[in-house]
Formats: C-alpha cells, structure tokens, sequence
C-alpha cells in the first residue's frame, strides 16, 4: 500500500494524517477540495482504472476512505466541488468525453456517475450554483490547434442542462480557464479569446439556467 500525508494547519490547529492508497501507476494524480458544511475535506486520486476519494475531518485529521469509484481517466488532474446540495462533485476526462461523479460525502456512497461524449472537451474548472447543479468551463478543438471556449451546467441529478461555446472575434484560439458563480447566481467564466492578431483576457457572464452569455 502507498501512503499520502496530509498536513492541514488552521490557526492553533496542527495534524497530520496518513491515507494509505494502492502503489500509484502511470498517470497518477490528486486533488484536493475546499471542504464542505461538515467541516470535512475531500481527498481524490485516479490510480490506475479506478478513482479513490479519501474524507478528513479538518479538525481532528480523522480519515474515512479511501473509497473506490468508477474511474475519472488517468491522463488529467480531477476536479472537485462541494456543491449546495452538500455532495461532493468529482470531474475528469475518459478518452474524449468528460467523466463526471456525484458522491453523498456522509455515506461516501456514489450518487450517481455521468458520461459526456463529446469532441475532446477538456475541461478546466467546475463551480457548484444553486440547487445542488454544477457547471463547469473549458475549450473543445474545432481545428488543428484551435480551440472554442465552452461552458455547461449539469442537474443535481446530473442531466445536461446547457452547453455553451464561444468562438471568438478572431476565430482562433479560445478558452476558459476558471469559472465562478456571482453573488447575483450568473456564472463567470475567465480565459482567453483571439481577436487578432493578440489574444485578450475576457471575462465572460453568462445566465446560469440557459447558459446565454
């Protein structure tokens, strides 16, 4: 078993915590989560086929898990929220489509697991709006090396709502790098968009039920 330290210092509070993991192979990766209303953080790694989520209580450094879960692809860094529903969202990449898993942290239970084919959407950051749903942001090729920028929203119980892509004034290379919900509940999505000949930083609103920017 290989074993991943966690040190967690808050104020006076000082731990560290030992979660064992199977060895780690090729394409080995962690995240680690903001916490939750619980006072818990969420540790996840895809090792091999299989995703493994590790709970932390952030006052005491007790552990509960590794838990196994269908696997988030190995060859991107996952993703995790806390979303408003208090469940944990995880997101990574399965060949071309986008991999996402809904956990129940009080019972480390799976909520439900979704898969986005897609055109090798790659996606850069998730945010949790309200009613328990998740969106997140990204880039998807159209040509050569050429992106367009895109942002999502799935359902609490993980349906599609909307899918948004952007392709700048330019034509060219386009993409967000982080999306955030404003205290109005539109989302934010920052990146990049070509207007020729530069690339410009953008900040980009959109309507968080329709996705219209």
């Amino acid at each position: 078993m290989g074993t991943r330290r966690v040190d967690w210092i808050d104020g006076m509070i000082h731990y560290s915590t030992d979660i064992s993991f199977p060895e780690p192979g090729a394409g080995t990766s962690a995240s680690l989560a903001n916490g939750s209303a619980d006072n818990q953080v969420f540790l996840v790694t895809v090792l091999a086929d299989t995703t493994y989520l590790a709970k932390i209580d952030n006052s005491t450094g007790a552990t509960t898990g590794p838990v196994a879960f269908p696997s988030l692809g190995r060859y991107q860094t996952p993703l995790i929220t806390v979303t408003s529903d208090n469940r944990i969202v995880l997101c990574g990449k399965l060949g071309d489509a986008i991999a996402m898993l809904k956990v129940d942290p009080r019972t480390m239970s799976l909520d439900w697991s979704q898969t986005l084919p897609g055109a090798a959407e790659t996606v850069t950051d998730i945010a949790p709006p309200t009613q328990g749903a998740v969106c997140f942001s990204g880039k998807v090729p159209r040509y050569r090396s050429q992106n367009d920028l895109f942002v999502a929203r799935l359902s609490s119980s993980g349906t599609l709502q909307f899918s948004t892509y952007i392709n700048g004034p330019g034509n060219a290379n386009d993409f967000a790098s982080s999306i955030a919900v404003a205290p109005d509940g539109f989302l934010l999505a920052a990146g990049v968009l070509y207007v020729g000949p530069d690339t410009r930083a953008a900040l980009l609103r959109f309507h968080p039920i329709t996705g219209q920017l």
